[in-house]
């Protein structure tokens, strides 16, 4: 928008910032209609979440407090997984995402 309000065209907008020049014409055209709202990205088609990351999370914390009945001395992702009955990979992208909660 910055480039735009400083006289740049579309077409040398969409080279610089390596996109197509309809994209920036999109975003020119949802800021003039709604200002800074209109730089909000729509929802997406797609499936939609299965898991809330918030309660799962929280989830997690608490099985990592937990002793470990097997013997184990430590918590895996696979380990996790099981315990919450979740995907091992969801425990391992939140996990990954907010590394300082599980530090």
């Amino acid at each position: 928008m910055l480039m735009s309000h400083n006289g740049i065209g579309d077409g040398m907008i969409a080279q610089d910032l390596h996109m197509h020049v309809n994209t920036v014409r999109k975003w020119r055209r949802r800021f003039m209609e709604l200002g800074l709202d209109g730089l909000n990205d729509d929802p997406r088609s797609g499936r939609t979440k299965i898991y809330d990351f918030k309660r799962v999370k929280a989830d997690i914390l608490g099985t990592l407090k937990k002793d470990r009945t097997d013997g184990s001395s430590h918590w895996i992702d696979k380990t996790v997984a099981e315990e919450l009955g979740v995907s091992e990979d969801i425990v391992g992208r939140i996990m990954r995402a907010d590394n300082n909660g599980f530090s």
